[in-house]
């Protein structure tokens, strides 16, 4: 597994230091409590220790950053750890062979780090976690090989054994036990004592410190009363500005947020310092919680963070003058004029009148993402305030009453005997119409029945 862990180096004197133990390829300076952290940390800055139950440090290999710097590369095991003045990285190598030795190898654009096996197959760390491929050219190593004899800034250092001897001309010899792996880069000697690398200034050892950023902190920062604080309206909504410094702001993810949840949940870009990764001037606060309310949480245009609330200058909102009735399309009224699942005080029907007290515009606060509304809603005890974005509010209201009749003053009864009169002659009218056509159809049946039928008995006879 590859980790990236922003981290800068120094060079001091320290005591010789042996790793915690743990899951973790190496171990921590401080471990975050169990219970979780109910502050937003000052600093994010750790030591990098190697984990001695991980076994020993065999090798390692001193090279070029970007900046010029120097960049590092350690072996424990099958994994390599690499610095580049930045990031610390730990690779776990995907081949069957032993790994014996790291190098760095400077080639211009190609410069970086590799290894080899005990088989003398050489590989770039860079593909260590793929389906490893062999170099087929060696690169030249002999810069980074492990000497026992060599002469850097005037001083001699051999290694035998576990003693180093260091001597200069005209200056006493000095003899230091438990030192391994003894190699020169630039001009400067190095050497390895229990799991911790050393350079040398003359006859000094300075212990090579890695500070590194373990953000992984931020996903142990308790939820506390975040989220009753989230949903508690505030009548008058605070910006904050950023202030200049060296901090961090850890993105989070509100909608994953629910009862009963311990700590947050991080949103893509996790942590990040600020004025680098982290450029946003100004932010909508949210909330403050924690202890001594130290956690800010912060929306900048529908994204929420959190971070150390003393980063923080409050100003004020501008908010623009308008009053009146609406009606709402169904919805939710907001503790804040953010839109989340974590800041809802209630829902709200199709056609519920709302009292709009204020109106915050997007044009004026480009840290939210659309105009809202401050309204109240319902009546005495049960009234609610807090926000509505002004799309789910309409102008006018659903199902009002019908209008009131009112007589013409102008109408008599008079107005009303001609239709009527003329509907009355209208009916009789047809009503004769209909009786003359079924008294013409009857009389015509009647006529056909009394005619005699035609005598042919005489004819008959007269035939015979």
């Amino acid at each position: 597994m590859k980790k990236f862990l922003t981290a800068t180096t120094s060079l001091c004197a320290i005591a010789c230091a042996l790793g915690l133990g743990g899951a973790t390829a190496f171990a921590k300076a401080e471990d975050v409590s169990s219970q979780g952290l109910d502050e937003y940390p000052v600093s994010f800055t750790e030591t990098f220790l190697f984990n001695a139950d991980k076994g020993a440090v065999t090798d390692y290999a001193v090279g070029k950053n970007a900046d010029g710097g120097n960049s590092y590369a350690f072996l424990q095991g099958k994994v390599v750890y690499t610095y580049d003045g930045e990031r610390l990285k730990d690779y776990t190598a995907n081949v069957q062979e032993f790994i014996e030795h790291v190098y760095y190898y400077a080639d211009g654009e190609n410069s970086g780090f590799y290894y080899s096996t005990r088989e003398n197959k050489v590989y770039s760390v860079d593909d260590i976690e793929l389906d490893a491929t062999e170099k087929e050219e060696l690169p030249d190593f002999t810069d980074d090989t492990e000497k026992n004899l060599f002469i850097a800034n005037g001083y001699t250092y051999t290694l035998a054994d576990d003693l180093l001897s260091i001597n200069k001309a005209f200056e006493d010899e000095v003899v230091l036990e438990g030192y391994k792996n003894l190699k020169k880069y630039g001009d400067t000697a190095y050497a390895l004592k229990d799991n911790v690398l050393y350079s040398f200034n003359g006859s000094t050892p300075n212990a090579v410190q890695i500070t590194y950023l373990n953000f992984d902190k931020a996903k142990e920062i308790n939820v506390g009363d975040a989220i009753k604080a989230l949903k508690t309206c505030d009548k008058e909504p605070a910006i904050v500005k950023f202030n200049a410094g060296d901090y961090y702001v850890t993105e989070i993810n509100l909608k994953a947020l629910k009862d009963g949840d311990t700590y947050f949940t991080l949103g893509a870009s996790e942590t990040m310092t600020y004025g680098k990764s982290f450029t946003a001037k100004t932010a909508l606060l949210l909330c403050n919680t924690g202890k001594d309310g130290k956690i800010a949480i912060v929306a900048i245009n529908g994204k929420t963070y959190m971070l150390n609330a003393d980063n923080l200058t409050t100003v004020k909102m501008p908010l623009a003058d308008k009053t009146g009735t609406v009606t709402a399309i169904e919805s939710f009224i907001y503790a804040s004029p953010f839109d989340s699942d974590a800041t809802v005080i209630t829902e709200i029907d199709s056609g519920a009148k709302l009292n709009i007290l204020k109106e915050i515009k997007k044009a004026d606060n480009p840290e939210i993402k659309y105009d809202f509304y401050l309204v109240e809603y319902g009546e005495d005890e049960n009234k609610v305030t807090g926000y509505i974005p002004s799309g789910y509010v309409l102008n006018y209201t659903f199902n009002e009453a019908p209008p009131a009749e009112s007589s013409d003053p102008d109408e008599t009864y008079d107005d009303l005997v001609k239709p009527v009169v003329l509907v009355l002659i209208v009916l009789l009218l047809v009503f004769i119409a209909v009786g003359y056509l079924i008294y013409m159809g009857t009389s015509d049946k009647k006529k056909i029945k009394k005619e005699p039928k035609e005598n042919t008995t005489e004819d008959d006879g007269k035939k015979e």
